[in-house]
């Protein structure tokens, strides 16, 4: 679908060949909240995941980051949510770092609610991985404000 609106051909101020990627967030532990949470099944296992995305405002950019998106920085981070032990006490200690509490069923099991992570505030550990050549800034670890 094509919006008639608009050109065939854009034109820059500068030249594309000259233009460098961005510098990922710095290093280091900053506020967030979420935003989005969403359920999906892991390509690679068919595992059910819980996907996250965090938004790092740009009041929380330390001064010297020139080049950071004034709309924020936006990162997702990937928590498997299968009913197996190993994934459980993950799951537990997750819901803990949001503040999102655990829901018991009827039935002696319990639940909980994608919906009750947006919004939630946490601190959010920014470390930098190389992907596809380019130095990215990842959330390594969420924990309570």
């Amino acid at each position: 679908m094509t919006d008639e609106n608009m050109p065939s051909v854009f034109e820059f101020s500068t030249d594309i060949n000259d233009a460098k990627p961005p510098s990922p967030l710095p290093v280091g532990e900053y506020r967030g909240s979420v935003i989005t949470a969403v359920g999906q099944k892991s390509k690679n296992s068919g595992n059910r995941m819980g996907v996250f995305t965090h938004r790092i405002t740009p009041d929380q950019y330390p001064v010297d980051f020139a080049d950071g998106d004034p709309e924020g920085v936006s990162l997702i981070t990937y928590r498997v949510m299968e009913n197996a032990p190993k994934y459980l006490y993950m799951v537990k200690q997750m819901c803990a770092d949001y503040g999102v509490p655990i829901r018991r069923t009827p039935d002696g099991g319990s639940k909980i609610e994608l919906s009750d992570f947006i919004g939630q505030d946490v601190l959010i550990t920014v470390e930098h991985e190389e992907y596809q050549g380019q130095v990215r800034a990842k959330a390594s670890r969420v924990r309570p404000v």
